[in-house]
């Protein structure tokens, strides 16, 4: 099914390294968006793109971001869903919830951590919502969480 908005354009979808079904990565959680934004910019040479529109979500728009902030002349635009206030009173609780959420999944129950992490988000009624609006979701994201820690 084609996404008629989208005629003319070239789709990359892009998957951090060490997500989803790519291997898990051994790298210090202050250096993962330097590491995150080269991957990025290494992909659009691969692909010879020079100037992209940017959409990214959750950690996602944070890349995307700081690409534009550190290339401009690669961005033409930016489309920026839910990124993280980091800068925020509740910023510190949020990292709290992470970092429990990221012990589960170290230790192999990555279903308690999306479940962690979600319901401090989203609040416990994320779990009658996720099969109605978005079936296979849950799913998906904790496929994902599998393989790599900390960012999703």
């Amino acid at each position: 099914m084609g996404q008629p908005a989208l005629d003319g354009y070239r789709v990359i979808r892009y998957q951090r390294s060490g997500h989803g079904d790519s291997t898990p990565m051994d790298i210090a959680p202050e250096a993962f968006l330097d590491r995150a934004v080269t991957d990025a910019l290494a992909l659009l040479d691969h692909l010879e793109v020079e100037r992209a529109h940017l959409v990214g979500h959750s950690s996602g728009a944070v890349i995307a971001m700081a690409l534009a902030m550190n290339s401009p002349d690669r961005v033409q635009s930016l489309v920026l869903l839910e990124p993280p206030m980091i800068m925020v009173p509740a910023a510190e609780e949020l990292f709290e919830t992470i970092g429990k959420a990221t012990l589960y999944h170290e230790a192999g129950d990555s279903a308690a951590g999306f479940d962690t992490f979600l319901t401090r988000l989203t609040g416990p009624e994320w779990q009658k919502l996720k099969a109605d609006q978005v079936p296979g979701a849950e799913d998906q994201a904790i496929a994902g969480a599998a393989g790599g820690a900390g960012h999703s």
